[in-house]
């Protein structure tokens, strides 16, 4: 009776024991009662679980963190590319400006008609922020391509203004000393002999000595003495254009020289026929005689016309 009443005692309840590795110590045993180790048993089940979850819930978070960081390092990366890109595209702009300016030079150089201001097209307008490195992107290849364009443009007329402006250097478009014309180009009674006669060139006057300068490159043909014109240098410029400076005190350049628009080639004076210091200066176009009035200080401009 005794044995069963102990039974059902111990039916009644759960026994833990502890066995320590030292046999000399006592075993640690613990009784709880059936639905205290239930509960026991469903809380610590209950802790696991929730230890698992929150242990999988960081790995979430920290994944999720770590992709949020990631993104927020591209849009800063981005950003600075739109920078980047925003900034290009000024520069180019400035480009484009500056060859335009240039356009407008050459145009107004060579006597040409200014066009308007053109410029490539740009997207403009509102634009979503992950729009904006695309557009940037269009804009820079747009604006390249209009550089290119007007790179290749620009080289036409550059290579067209060199052509014109080496016309021009052989041209005569100088005076050859500065000063008035005191006797031009057409019939006059000679001081001399007192009849009408041809002058064949202007008459510039100027104090002895000053220097005579080429009114265009070409080389001298000859340097001396002509019976009326005293000393005398005429230059062929090569394109049937003859010039002479008469009256000359000093020739400086000798035949054979390769002359210079603007050179001193003499210093004025009065020798051969000849009332005071002036220089008789003539333009001869295919071996005649022609009025240098067209041909005093003239520009690539005004000189345009006479260069074809």
């Amino acid at each position: 009776m005794v044995n069963q009443r102990e039974s059902a005692e111990r039916k009644r309840y759960v026994t833990f024991m502890v066995l320590p590795h030292n046999s000399t110590r006592e075993v640690f045993r613990l009784n709880l009662p059936h639905w205290l180790a239930w509960l026991l048993g469903i809380f610590l089940a209950a802790l696991a679980t929730g230890l698992i979850i929150f242990f999988l819930y960081s790995v979430y978070v920290f994944a999720r963190l770590g992709h949020y960081y990631a993104l927020q390092a591209e849009n800063r990366a981005q950003a600075a590319q739109i920078k980047t890109f925003y900034q290009k595209t000024k520069e180019l702009e400035t480009g484009i400006r500056e060859l335009e300016e240039r356009d407008q030079e050459l145009r107004e150089i060579l006597g040409l008609k200014k066009l308007p201001l053109k410029m490539p097209n740009r997207k403009t307008g509102d634009l979503k922020q992950s729009d904006l490195p695309e557009a940037i992107s269009q804009n820079i290849a747009a604006l390249a391509g209009y550089i290119s364009a007007k790179n290749n443009e620009l080289k036409f007329w550059h290579d067209l203004g060199t052509a014109i402006a080496s016309k021009f250097n052989y041209l005569p478009s100088e005076s050859p000393v500065p000063g008035t014309v005191l006797s031009r180009f057409g019939l006059r009674i000679h001081p001399f002999s007192g009849k009408s006669t041809l002058h064949t060139g202007v008459d510039i006057p100027i104090w002895e000595g000053c220097p005579v300068r080429a009114a265009a490159d070409g080389y001298v043909t000859y340097s001396g003495w002509i019976s009326g014109y005293g000393n005398c240098v005429i230059i062929d410029h090569q394109n049937n254009y003859r010039t002479l400076y008469g009256h000359n005190q000093r020739n400086l350049a000798k035949r054979g020289d390769r002359i210079k628009k603007g050179q001193a080639i003499a210093n004025a004076g009065s020798t051969g026929l000849s009332t005071g210091p002036h220089v008789h200066y003539q333009v001869e176009y295919k071996n005649s005689a022609i009025n240098p009035d067209a041909f005093l200080n003239l520009n690539i401009r005004s000189a345009s016309r006479l260069v074809q």
